[in-house]
């Protein structure tokens, strides 16, 4: 599809950042709730040249009046597909009229995704695609630290880009101050979300279109920040599903459930302790007045951020006649909705 808005595109290629696989495949379950990606390490390996066998590719599309403020929304494909997707291309195309940065990528390198054609071996392999995810969002987050680098303009030079070298640094730069929405597709989604755990400072929220979310592991969903306390920095989640999509509904049903239930039973459990510390010092102090309990519970201001989207006749792939239409519709109310 023709994106026909005026936006600079660019086309990064990224380097396989195995250490990341590795920590989550290796990861106990313990481990795995961990920040395991906290540092932003080993930044030159940002900088390497282009190599299809070890590197994979980026879109990065740029409304021209994008600034500091607006957001960049992250399509994350799901098996079988690439950055090249029509459907995913079709929503990039409304969110460039909100001013919000598309970033179209490849989950696999070009070697990777020929013998993915072939064997399948990949594409559920969720520690992998999370892998990659989290090589984008840490280079679109920390490009200011790149630029810094004297291999930076060497890098620059090998994008694919008709654009002077000091425009793509400014808008880069811009980027990498602004928030991140993730938007995932079938085990796309499954990344996205995993991905975010670790991330969640900077991303600005989730959305799972035709999800596979079961993929991720189990801990990881329970104590996704989408239960919002007084303590943690909540990440909406928005759930896009086909109501013809009879084998994975019910998967994102149950998902749906779970996600954030963990910290909605961890806060639950520090209210109940709080709450018999309150009654034993007021049963120790006859001048503590009962109001006060009342006055000190803000529990109240619990809740989920989490929604529920159906597309009416809509199955996995949402090929049919307005489908992904209504997709981008109800993907832009809730990009409004943002904080």
């Amino acid at each position: 599809m023709f994106l026909n808005h005026s936006f600079i595109s660019i086309e990064l290629s990224l380097p396989v950042n195995n250490d990341y696989y590795y920590k989550l495949k290796e990861a106990n379950e313990k481990e795995l709730c961990n920040n395991l990606f906290a540092k932003f390490d080993n930044k030159d390996v940002f900088l390497t040249g282009n190599n299809e066998n070890s590197h994979f590719k980026i879109d990065i599309l740029i409304p021209k009046n994008y600034k500091i403020g607006n957001k960049t929304c992250l399509f994350i494909h799901g098996s079988g597909s690439s950055k090249l997707s029509s459907r995913n291309k079709y929503v990039a195309n409304g969110l460039l009229e909100m001013n919000l940065c598309c970033c179209l990528m490849n989950l696999f390198t070009a070697e990777e995704e020929k013998i993915d054609n072939v064997t399948r071996e990949n594409r559920f392999n969720i520690e992998l695609l999370t892998s990659r995810v989290l090589t984008v969002v840490d280079y679109l987050l920390n490009i200011d630290q790149l630029i810094q680098k004297e291999k930076f303009k060497n890098f620059i030079n090998c994008m694919n880009c008709d654009e002077e070298i000091s425009t793509i640094i400014n808008y880069l730069s811009i980027i990498s101050k602004n928030k991140m929405i993730l938007f995932g597709s079938s085990t796309g989604a499954a990344a996205a979300l995993f991905s975010t755990y670790y991330k969640s400072d900077r991303i600005a929220g989730v959305i799972s279109r035709g999800g596979r979310p079961d993929l991720v592991p189990s801990i990881i969903i329970k104590n996704f920040p989408c239960y919002s306390t007084l303590y943690n920095h909540a990440i909406p989640v928005l759930f896009i599903v086909g109501s013809n999509d009879y084998c994975v509904s019910p998967l994102n049903k149950k998902i749906y459930i779970q996600i954030g239930q963990g910290l909605e039973l961890k806060e639950k459990q520090k209210q109940a302790i709080n709450e018999n510390h309150r009654n034993r010092e007021y049963s120790q102090n006859k001048k503590f007045h009962p109001s006060s309990i009342n006055n000190c519970n803000t529990t109240n201001n619990n809740y989920y951020l989490k929604e529920w989207r159906w597309v009416e006749n809509a199955s996995h792939l949402f090929t049919e006649n307005g489908a992904i239409e209504k997709v981008l519709q109800y993907t832009k109310e809730w990009i409004k909705n943002l904080n």
